[in-house]
């Protein structure tokens, strides 16, 4: 993985120098990413087996192209709700990517920043 990280910065340094890449802070995230998509399994698991996810399909006459699987099959309301939760927490994270708060981990380097080891 070091030397993999070595390689990265000497082809690409002006990306290397911001926090592209293979860094320890970006392993840092993918974990917590992780570890945000098994509990987003637990609950969706928790919900759906407590009925807490409505049955049912998506009306094609109202949502078109956007809800059809192909053929006229529409997407069931679980696969709507968990699709759009998903959109929701990548937007969040994103979001904490671009411009995160003064108290949170930030993805990339600032300026002068050194990658921690």
């Amino acid at each position: 993985f070091k030397s993999a990280m070595e390689d990265f910065k000497k082809e690409f340094p002006l990306f290397a120098k911001r926090g592209w890449g293979a860094t320890v802070k970006a392993e840092v995230w993918n974990g917590r990413h992780a570890m945000f998509g098994f509990l987003a399994l637990w609950i969706t698991a928790y919900m759906h087996g407590h009925g807490l996810i409505p049955g049912g399909q998506l009306d094609l006459s109202q949502w078109g192209r956007l809800a059809d699987l192909g053929g006229n099959k529409p997407i069931p309301n679980e696969r709507a709700i968990i699709l759009i939760a998903h959109v929701h927490v990548l937007l969040v994270s994103v979001a904490a990517a671009i411009a995160p708060f003064s108290f949170q981990d930030r993805l990339l380097l600032d300026p002068g920043e050194k990658d921690p080891e």
